[in-house]
C-alpha cells in the first residue's frame, strides 16, 4: 500500500518599505531548492509569496490553500 504523500505549503512576503528584500522569501526559495531531496521521503513542498498589505494577502493566501489544499501550512514572517 502506498503511503500517502503529505504537501507541504511555505509561505513568505515580498519586499515592504524599508526593505527591498525580504529574508522570509531566501529563506523560502532555500527549501524550494530542497524539493529533490524532500519527495523522496514522500513531502511536497509548495512555496507562496504574499504580498505585504492587508488589501492582498487575505485574497492570496486563501487561492494558494485553495489551489494546494496543504496538510501543514508554514507561514514565514519578518
Amino acid at each position: 500500500m502506498a503511503r500517502k504523500r503529505i504537501r507541504i505549503l511555505v509561505t513568505a512576503f515580498g519586499a515592504f518599505p524599508g526593505a527591498p528584500s525580504n529574508p522570509t522569501l531566501r529563506i523560502a526559495e532555500g527549501l524550494g531548492r530542497a524539493r529533490g531531496r524532500l519527495d523522496r521521503l514522500g513531502v511536497e513542498l509548495v512555496t507562496a509569496t504574499l504580498p505585504v498589505t492587508y488589501k492582498g494577502l487575505r485574497k492570496r493566501l486563501k487561492r494558494a490553500l485553495d489551489e494546494q489544499r496543504p496538510d501543514i501550512v508554514l507561514h514565514l514572517g519578518l
